[in-house]
Formats: structure tokens, C-alpha cells, sequence
């Protein structure tokens, strides 16, 4: 994750919040709570607002991770009688139906860390909830993300392909796309 940041800023390219929520979402998906958190991390070190995508991805990952943890915590043996062979055994590739199966990262958080990755997670997710600003309703036209310095200059001089996409006004679609002359003046 952190080449490819570098990667894109060094090409002069900004990660949006499509990529940013991408990536936190592969990071919510091997159920590593200290990646998601540094994942986390990036998307709040962004300065973007969060996407209401982003905060499902974050809500699942919580509730799926608390609910193995619940069933870590119950389980009467010890983990020495703990055996991923025995867990797997049966399961899918892409995923489990046994409600027994409990993924490696998960155990590997507790018996390692003592669930330190987990509550790491959840002393930053806390802190970031309470900062991070949705907003649910009317979004940005979809090019805004893609505008610079120069695009904004150009709207001042009476660009209007470029003055809708500031505004707001439309959803990508119709004039002033490439091809339309808004962009020739």
C-alpha cells in the first residue's frame, strides 16, 4: 500500500477517495486489524471526506472481527487444541459457512498480541468516527476529483465546462465533455 502511495505521488497523482476506500477495504478483507488500521490511517491522513462505502467497509470489518472475538473469548480450549487444519477443514476457498471458523489473522491477533491489533483499531476507529464528516447528500460532480490548479484558473476565465464541474451541476454526462468546445476557449 505505501509503494503504491509513493508511487502516485511521485507521478503527481493525489489518491481519491475511490482508491483510498479501495484499499481500506482490501485491508478490512484479511481481517488484520493492525493493517486496517494503518490502512485507516492513510484515508484519514488524506484530508478527504470519508464515502459512505468507506464507512460500511469499517462497520463490517468491527462487527465481523468483535463477533470472532466474542467467540474466541467463549471458547473453552486452550489454543495449544487450536488447529487452522481443524477450522478449514470443509470450508470454501473464497470463504466458510461453519460459524466455527474463526480466520488465522484473527488468531494470530490474540495469541501473538493478546488482541493488541484489535483494540488498536478500536481506539482509532472511536477517535476517527467522532472527526470524520459524511456527507450523505448531495455529491460532487464525479471529474471534481480530477482538477488542479489550473483547471480552477481556467474557470475564472469563463471556462464553463470547467465552472459546472466546481458547481456541481450535472453528473458527468452531456456538454462539456472532450469534443464539446468547452475546453477550447
Amino acid at each position: 500500500m505505501n509503494q503504491l502511495l509513493s508511487d502516485m505521488r511521485r507521478q503527481g497523482f493525489r489518491p481519491n477517495m475511490e482508491i483510498l476506500g479501495t484499499l481500506v477495504n482490501n485491508a478490512c478483507r484479511t481481517m488484520d486489524p493492525t493493517f486496517v488500521t494503518f490502512a485507516l490511517g492513510k484515508a484519514e491522513a488524506s484530508g478527504l471526506d470519508p464515502s459512505p462505502r468507506l464507512l460500511r467497509d469499517l462497520e463490517r470489518f468491527h462487527h465481523n472481527f468483535r463477533r470472532h472475538v466474542l467467540f474466541l473469548e467463549r471458547e473453552k480450549r486452550p489454543p495449544e487444541a487450536e488447529t487452522t487444519d481443524v477450522s478449514v477443514r470443509g470450508a470454501k476457498k473464497s470463504g466458510s459457512n461453519d460459524r466455527n471458523f474463526v480466520p488465522p489473522a484473527v488468531r494470530r491477533d490474540r495469541d501473538e498480541r493478546g488482541f493488541a491489533g484489535w483494540r488498536e483499531f478500536r481506539e482509532r476507529y472511536a477517535g476517527w468516527l467522532a472527526r470524520a464528516e459524511v456527507d450523505a447528500g448531495a455529491e460532487a460532480h464525479p471529474w471534481r476529483q480530477y482538477l488542479n490548479r489550473r483547471d480552477v484558473e481556467r474557470a475564472r476565465h469563463g471556462d464553463s465546462a470547467v465552472r459546472d464541474i466546481l458547481e456541481g451541476d450535472g453528473g458527468g454526462g452531456g456538454g462539456g465533455g472532450r469534443g464539446s468546445g468547452g475546453d477550447l476557449e
